[in-house]
């Protein structure tokens, strides 16, 4: 596995959002369909956000 920390600092809006750069989601494949999944962790202070494969998308259901 691959690990690099890109060094594009963002900020969150009003909403908690933050703003994936595009040369990040076209590495990763991510489309405007892409379903993801947020993992925290509260004792390191971390969270990931991590798209979920077409696979396990197809066995949820979800609606927009």
């Amino acid at each position: 596995m691959s690990r690099r920390r890109i060094a594009n600092i963002r900020n969150t809006d009003k909403l908690g959002r933050i703003t994936i750069p595009k040369d990040i989601r076209n590495m990763l494949g991510v489309t405007e369909e892409t379903l993801f999944t947020v993992e925290y962790d509260v004792d390191a202070k971390e969270i990931k956000v991590i798209p979920l494969s077409e696979e396990l998308c197809d066995k949820i259901t979800y609606k927009k």
